[in-house]
């Protein structure tokens, strides 16, 4: 009994100092990703907990992929007000739950007869666990995971994934099918969640059988292994030749198209990635606040011998990798600890394009490596020659210490959280040629009223960038930003005009519509009308959704314009108060904002009733709109008439696309399954789309500009066949019937995202 209290005591201790850990940050500001992710998306600011509330939340950019960390959010600023201290009281909770979780887990894995037999010195009761968690709970690492808000999605995942191992061992360790059948549900049901909430979570059935195989069922792959015949091995050579197609395109476009916004190659990446592990393991064993960083910079591998320290990171890994196989038997639970570890980064540090580096993702792997750890103090405690209430003693006393130790080590980590200027500035100085830490800075600088010190840093970012990245254009526009800051517009005007000048083709457009409305602005405060107007058009152009971020500003240049005689005419104003609107209505109409624009006419159309300009652009977005309509439900090959109705036709069809779409080594038969859906229809429009995409699957060209150009014949007004023709003649560079067409589909489907290139044509 007291022993149960001691542990009780100590787990509450440990739960108590994690809380004081992370007390210095509650008022920690929103950095990076935060905004992004959980403030400025419309759709998470719910009015009710109702389910229609649920619907709308799936809504947001993460869509049902991240679905629990959004339910969440929503709740804090539904609860809250969105008051931050929410949001971070929520963070550290779930911090605490994990931690909790991570003690039941390790508890659970310690009624197996392995996990009985692992432990030598701590054996009796749960002073393994305790220790796991204490030291990885406090742990200065996990900041990143705790205090960085958005980072919320990686630690419930790392809860749900736990308790879900948890449940999982109860079932196969429960005596009764009842026992069974809930805790099995209860693992069902907390993997649902872990993978709704992040998608580290994918290597939860991986791990599942890493436990069965170590701790329930040892031996069970080494006997699985022996009963391998030649004929299994030919079976499995057999389904991989059948699968690995399938993977094909899930592979280009979740992994090959990603390299394309990175200044690195896949190979590299992996590289590289072999000196990070022994880095975050690094970090893991030395924490101090002084290695931590919010955004490390990374050298990047360009060889395995180029730096000389990837081969030896290589070698360390995989000498770690073979030690821990040998050891499995009689140390499954080191073994167990440094597989876990591996298996956790696998997904993050090899081929997925992500960014390199950041301490956030060693917030499950890093539970291996105390695993493990704690492990091997047990092998080293077990064979000191003195009593075992002194070892006790003395280990109780060591893991206090450290656990003491790596919470004041995670509140003076937290204190550089304190403020937004703090933790970018912390990460300048950890990474001086890292452009985005300057970019950061930069805009820290610059709401504290530092222009100076702002503008210097930009420059910096500016000059450190490249051109593909993202930050070349944040850096630009937060210099125009400093410069309209400080009432400098011709400054502002001069540099954004020459920036324009030397911008290169391959630039990272993400950023550019707010390049363009800072540029608008210093445009309009020197009175260059057009130009500012023209500015605000062609951010529309880039982000049309972002029009009520530059209205204010649309409609002021527009009522300084109106107010002039003589640059009226110019902007086809006349001077009446009703120009206004009209002339903002049919920018949103430019922009296929067709939504806003009917709002926009309905809130103008209060103020005068009877107008005739109304009138004209109520019926012109009606059309609009329902054109759109009409080209969305035909483009759909469900809403055929022959492919609802007749099953052989929809069969045919089905088959076709997804061969052209995941199965390419049986692109063969494509034609006569086409033409078997074409003696049932001979004048459905999908078939010749098929056949045309085929043709362009196999890189015949010219014959599928032949069949683009006989279908058109056909189908004239066919949405999806006018876009496969516009994209042809484009890509072949014939301006003229790619003009032609591009008209041809803007009148069919006035909204397809093609608008764009227009104004390139015409």
């Amino acid at each position: 009994m007291d022993n149960i209290r001691h542990q009780t005591l100590f787990l509450l201790a440990v739960i108590a100092l994690i809380f004081l850990s992370y007390i210095n940050t509650f008022h920690s500001p929103l950095i990076l990703d935060d905004r992004a992710s959980f403030v400025e998306i419309a759709d998470i600011y719910i009015d009710d907990l109702s389910l229609d509330s649920l619907k709308q939340l799936s809504n947001t950019q993460f869509g049902k992929k991240r679905l629990i960390p959004i339910i969440t959010f929503a709740f804090d600023h539904y609860i809250s007000d969105s008051n931050i201290v929410q949001f971070h009281l929520t963070n550290i909770l779930i911090h605490i739950l994990a931690t909790i979780a991570l003690f039941l887990f390790l508890l659970s894995l310690r009624k197996t007869d392995s996990g009985i037999k692992a432990l030598f010195f701590t054996h009796p009761g749960p002073l393994f666990a305790l220790a796991v968690c204490a030291l990885w709970g406090l742990n200065p690492v996990q900041t990143n995971a705790v205090t960085y808000l958005v980072q919320r999605m990686t630690s419930l995942a790392a809860l749900f994934y736990l308790t879900s191992l948890t449940f999982y061992i109860h079932a196969r360790l429960s005596d009764t099918l009842i026992k069974r059948i809930m805790f099995f549900t209860g693992c069902l049901v907390s993997a649902v969640l872990a993978f709704l909430s992040k998608e580290i979570s994918a290597t939860l059935p991986p791990m599942i059988l890493l436990v069965e195989s170590l701790f329930l069922s040892p031996g069970l792959a080494g006997k699985i292994i022996k009963a391998i015949k030649a004929r299994h091995l030919l079976l499995v050579v057999f389904t991989l030749i059948i699968i690995l197609p399938l993977i094909q395109r899930p592979w280009n476009d979740m992994v090959l198209a990603g390299y394309y916004q990175r200044d690195f190659t896949m190979l590299e990446r992996v590289f590289t990635e072999f000196r990070i592990v022994v880095f975050y393991l690094t970090l893991l064993i030395l924490p101090l606040p002084g290695r931590l960083n919010f955004d490390h910079d990374f050298s990047i591998s360009s060889s395995l011998l180029n730096p000389i320290s990837t081969f030896s990171s290589l070698t360390f890994l995989l000498l770690l990798l073979f030690l821990a196989f040998k050891i499995r038997k009689k140390h499954p639970l080191i073994t167990f600890g440094i597989l876990w570890f591996y298996l956790n980064l696998i997904i993050e540090s090899t081929v997925v394009p992500l960014e390199l580096i950041f301490e956030h993702r060693l917030y499950l792997p890093s539970m291996g490596f105390f695993i493990a750890f704690i492990g091997l103090v047990d092998l080293f405690f077990s064979r000191l020659k003195t009593t075992s209430e002194k070892k006790q003693k003395v280990f109780a006393l060591l893991i206090i210490i450290l656990a003491s130790f790596s919470s004041m080590l995670t509140t003076t980590r937290n204190y550089d959280w304190r403020d937004s200027l703090s933790i970018y500035d912390d990460a300048r100085k950890k990474s001086p040629n890292k452009p985005r830490v300057y970019t950061n800075a930069s805009k820290a600088m610059a709401l504290q009223g530092k222009f100076d010190e702002a503008l210097a840093m930009q420059t910096k970012a500016l000059e450190l960038s490249s051109h593909n990245r993202e930050e070349y254009i944040t850096s630009a526009n937060n210099i125009l930003a400093v410069y309209n800051s400080r009432k400098e517009y011709d400054q502002a005007v001069a540099f954004g005009e020459n920036f324009l000048k030397n911008i290169k083709p391959n630039i990272n457009f993400r950023s550019f519509h707010n390049l363009m409305y800072n540029l608008a602005y210093s445009y309009h405060k020197t009175k260059q009308y057009k130009k500012a107007f023209s500015s605000c058009l062609t951010g529309l152009t880039y982000q049309p959704d972002s029009f009520y971020f530059v209205a204010a500003e649309l409609e002021q240049i527009l009522t300084a314009v109106n107010n002039d005689e003589d640059l009226r005419q110019d902007f086809q104003l006349e001077g009446e108060k009703i120009d206004i609107p009209v002339r903002m209505t049919i920018i949103l109409l430019t922009v296929r904002q067709y939504s806003e624009a009917a709002h926009l006419i309905e809130r103008t159309k209060k103020k005068f009733p009877d107008n005739e300009k109304i009138i004209a652009l109520e019926e012109i977005i009606e059309t609009l709109v329902e054109n759109n309509k009409k080209a969305v439900t035909l483009s759909n090959i469900k809403n055929d008439e022959t492919y609802a109705s007749n099953i052989p036709f929809r069969l045919c069809m089905d088959l076709a696309d997804f061969i052209l779409n995941n199965y390419p080594p049986l692109i063969s038969i494509i034609d006569s399954l086409l033409n078997k859906a074409e003696s049932i229809d001979p004048e459905n429009p999908f078939i010749p789309l098929y056949r045309i995409r085929k043709h362009s699957r196999l890189k015949q060209h010219d014959l599928a500009l032949l069949e683009t150009e006989k279908a058109l014949k056909r189908f004239s007004e066919f949405p999806p066949l006018l876009n496969v023709a516009f994209n042809l003649y484009n890509t072949q560079g014939n301006r003229s019937k790619a003009a032609i067409t591009l008209q041809q589909l803007l009148k069919v489907y006035p909204g397809n995202s093609a608008w764009r290139l227009y104004d390139l044509y015409w």
